[in-house]
């Protein structure tokens, strides 16, 4: 039993020896972790220590940071009100300027839209003017036309009337199978139809109208007696010597075109404004338009073309007898036939072909070339054929213009660029005025009052009793100046320079009557 106990007792010694060993062994692991997590915990509370210093020392610069920029933040506030301040009244200042610089404009951009509203509104009134010129000269041609058709009518009823009454005792006194001409019967021509007074009156008109374009053709052909007179000393009317004012010369013909236009281009100007109630001063500024510079081109070259030809003109009548000049510058419509051949294929016909040739035999006969031409200048019939070609250039460059224009106006700008060229051409001639006298300036006078006269004689003359018969009338110059010429100057022609001139009349007539027979057909 005792055994028994000291084996239990010994068994329950080793359990209580292996369970204190056991134990120990936790406890001493256990021991050994709380020391590893002490050391761990000190090394944490050191860094803890260690982060908390680091913090106590950032907030303090962390405090004065915030302080410097609390005081940053006050200046950046007091700058910015400073900037703001000077801002604000910058932004005033030039709104102010920009207010003023824009009132500026806006006055400018009014000023200028009232010009621009002006000169629109003064081209439509010269479009409308130049328009109503246009119409005005279109009823008068109407007019005219209406009067010479009712003229026609008024004749074509009086020979049928004639006729009637001629053949009606014929037709009732004949028997047989013809016509019985007595059961027509005709309306009466009572004076409500045709009345004689205004009949009467036409004829009267047509007389005062002839009278006008012979006058005009005098004053043209003592325009040319005057101009030989300045450069010819001449024995007038077989009485008195006189003439030879000035030598010849270009510039000397320069000078006499200059005085002549000085002249002529105020007065008609002024017969432009007062008798024919134009407007040329509007229609410069019409052709001065950007879209009217073709138009203004074609003026400037008819203005050129008639300088041109009243220069030779000068020149060959300084050169040759009035009678020969006006005869060989009349070939001017034969150059106008040939011209319209060449620029617009208007190809003369047998008959015209044969007027030409008969002109230039008549002007050859006229020229003494038959004769052997000793007693004429060579240099005058050059000079009078380049006057005739430049005045056909003129024609054919003017009707081009007549379309836009009014005749009176053109020829009053057609002066103006005359007397223009003259000035351009001052330096050729200006050593020339010494030689200006009182009998020159005279002279000049007559020139320029014989030129305007026959123009508007011409012009009045032609509206009375129509175009066709006063250009056959005009055609006789040579006629008028070769009479003038042996009255005034006692020039005398043979009887070939008769012929000649005679033939040369004869078809520039008939010229002028197949043109005017064209221009009806067309």
């Amino acid at each position: 039993m005792n055994g028994t106990y000291e084996h239990t007792l010994a068994g329950i010694t080793k359990d209580l020896s292996d369970l204190r060993a056991n134990i120990l062994g936790k406890l001493s692991r256990e021991i050994l972790a709380l020391q590893s997590q002490r050391n761990r915990l000190v090394e944490e509370i050191a860094q803890l220590e260690s982060q908390r210093q680091e913090l106590a020392v950032r907030s303090l610069a962390e405090q004065g940071l915030q302080q410097h920029q609390l005081q940053r933040q006050l200046w950046i506030e007091q700058l910015a009100q400073a900037i703001a301040h000077n801002l604000r009244s910058e932004l005033l200042l030039s709104q102010h300027q920009e207010i003023q610089n824009h009132t500026g404009q806006v006055d400018q951009l009014m000023l200028t839209l009232d010009r621009v509203v002006r000169h629109t509104f003064d081209s439509l009134g010269q479009d409308m003017e130049a328009y109503q010129q246009q119409m005005n000269v279109q009823l008068q041609r109407m007019t005219h036309q209406r009067d010479q058709g009712e003229m026609l009518l008024g004749s074509l009823v009086e020979r049928i009337d004639e006729y009637l009454q001629r053949e009606l005792p014929r037709t009732n006194g004949t028997s047989g199978g013809g016509r019985d001409y007595s059961r027509i019967q005709m309306p009466p021509i009572t004076p409500s139809v045709m009345p004689a007074a205004p009949r009467a009156r036409r004829i009267d008109l047509w007389w005062l109208g002839l009278a006008m374009v012979l006058g005009a053709s005098v004053l043209l052909s003592f325009q040319n007696i005057v101009s030989r007179v300045i450069f010819s000393p001449s024995l007038i009317f077989g009485l008195v010597e006189f003439g030879g004012l000035i030598p010849r010369g270009v510039d000397k013909s320069l000078l006499v075109l200059f005085l002549r236009m000085v002249i002529a281009t105020p007065m008609m100007w002024l017969l432009a404004r007062v008798v024919f109630q134009v407007q040329p001063g509007r229609d410069v500024q019409h052709l001065l338009q950007p879209r009217q510079r073709l138009l203004m081109w074609r003026v400037l070259l008819s203005g050129l073309l008639t300088f041109a030809s009243f220069l030779f003109a000068i020149l060959a009548f300084a050169e040759l007898p009035p009678a020969i000049a006006t005869t060989v510058l009349f070939v001017f419509p034969t150059i106008t036939v040939l011209l319209s051949w060449l620029l617009f294929g208007d190809r003369p016909t047998v008959g015209r072909w044969v007027v030409i040739g008969m002109i230039y035999v008549g002007v050859a006969m006229t020229s003494n070339v038959f004769e052997g031409g000793g007693q004429t200048s060579g240099a005058g019939l050059v000079y009078a054929l380049l006057s005739g070609t430049c005045l056909a250039g003129y024609l054919i460059t003017s009707q081009t213009c007549f379309k836009h224009l009014v005749p009176v106006s053109f020829t009053a700008i057609n002066f103006l660029i005359v007397l223009g060229l003259c000035v351009v051409t001052l330096p050729f001639f200006g050593a020339a005025f010494g030689q200006i006298s009182g009998a020159l300036l005279g002279m000049s006078v007559l020139f320029a009052a014989a030129t305007l006269g026959g123009y508007l004689l011409t012009n009045f003359g032609t509206k009375l009793m129509g175009a066709a018969q006063a250009a056959i009338i005009s055609a006789s110059g040579p006629v008028f100046t070769s009479m003038l010429a042996f009255v005034i100057l006692g020039d005398r022609l043979n009887g070939v320079q008769v012929l000649g001139i005679l033939a040369v009349t004869c078809g520039v007539g008939l010229l002028s009557t197949q043109s005017m027979r064209r221009q009806r057909v067309g």
